[in-house]
């Protein structure tokens, strides 16, 4: 998911985008019922940027949705808070995803930790070529 990180409403693209992947297993009035709302307005009241997503429902929509919460938190941070961005990621550091996690445990079964690295630092160029090539 391609989403600006400063982008005014990176969350509502962000929902937008991961109501498009899962279309086809769930819809947004099962999620608002989940989250305690009675209609699916809210969902596209977020996914417009006409209302704030609230911090509290971020870890039961994340869980709704399949997606990690600390993405999902940071996206909804950029809404009330925009310019604090850099802070955040001062602060807090980047956010990895549970995707990436498997991802780095997967090249270290094949590579090892130490292969990891030496991939890192001795073949970025090879492996972000073959990233753009998928």
């Amino acid at each position: 998911m391609n989403i600006e990180p400063h982008n005014e409403n990176a969350i509502g693209e962000f929902l937008q985008q991961r109501f498009d992947l899962i279309k086809n297993h769930t819809n947004q009035r099962d999620i608002a019922k989940k989250l305690g709302y009675q209609r699916p307005n809210i969902i596209s009241m977020w996914k417009r940027g006409e209302t704030k997503v609230p911090l509290d429902k971020i870890p039961a929509l994340a869980e709704a949705l399949g997606v990690d919460p600390a993405k999902l938190f940071r996206l909804a941070m950029l809404q009330y808070w925009p310019a604090a961005s850099d802070t955040v990621n001062k602060v807090f550091g980047g956010v990895v995803t549970e995707e990436e996690t498997e991802l780095r445990k997967i090249i270290e079964a094949e590579l090892g930790k130490d292969g990891v690295s030496k991939l890192i630092v001795d073949r970025k160029e090879e492996f972000i070529k073959f990233l753009k090539s998928l």
